[in-house]
């Protein structure tokens, strides 16, 4: 099975929120810790699909999306509209349909509090060297057929023609640790995110990673 990849389309939107959603708890639904489908899929891949879908690419294994990769060029822009145009629709719908009453949800919501007020969520900032980022997913059943590093490639390829700084990404598996490793990113950071413990059954660790792209 060899992958092809291409840029995302509009037609793809639904199929690339539908990935994000099952594999958003390192590869796994994210069933174990959030009751909201549609809230979540736009939480995670709103900004990417509605305003910069220039920077995403798609997998295609045996004619069937397989996964893909979604970025921006800029996080601080990305932040921006995501704080003034996706968080306030997403706050009230979250208030409306009672989603905060739904027990896994107070429990995450608890949990990301603790962290904060624990010091847990700091992070380095390094958004000077590392401007971009980047999120990246496989379908189950899907994986070992070089999609993502096929999709890294073409990421990376276009962000280096653009002029792109650096890019960074994080992730929460020792098995995504080792896959961004082996494509050339140095770890930048390492931390951990105790409030998704319950859900995943173990210790969750959080690896920041980043690769230089233009001098």
């Amino acid at each position: 099975m060899k992958a092809v990849i291409r840029p995302y389309q509009a037609s793809d939107r639904d199929a690339l929120r539908q990935i994000a959603y099952d594999t958003a708890l390192m590869g796994r639904s994210a069933d174990a810790f959030f009751e909201g489908e549609e809230f979540l899929k736009d939480a995670l891949t709103a900004y990417f699909t509605d305003h910069e879908p220039e920077s995403s690419w798609i997998a295609e294994v045996d004619g069937a999306i397989a996964g893909y990769v979604i970025a921006a060029r800029d996080e601080s822009r990305m932040w921006k509209c995501f704080l003034l145009r996706i968080l306030p629709e997403l706050l009230v719908e979250f208030l409306r349909s009672g989603m905060i009453f739904k027990v896994t949800n107070l429990r995450l919501v608890k949990g990301v509090i603790a962290g904060w007020f624990s010091g847990e969520l700091k992070a380095p900032d390094l958004s000077k060297e590392y401007p971009a980022v980047l999120h990246i997913n496989i379908k189950d059943g899907l994986r070992g057929a070089g999609a993502g590093t096929a999709l890294l490639n073409v990421l990376l390829d276009s962000f280096r023609r653009d002029g792109v700084k650096g890019i960074r990404l994080a992730t929460m598996s020792d098995k995504g640790a080792s896959f961004f490793k082996k494509n050339g990113f140095t770890q930048l950071f390492e931390g951990k995110r105790s409030y998704f413990n319950e859900a995943a059954g173990f210790e969750v660790p959080l690896y920041i990673f980043g690769m230089k792209l233009t001098p």
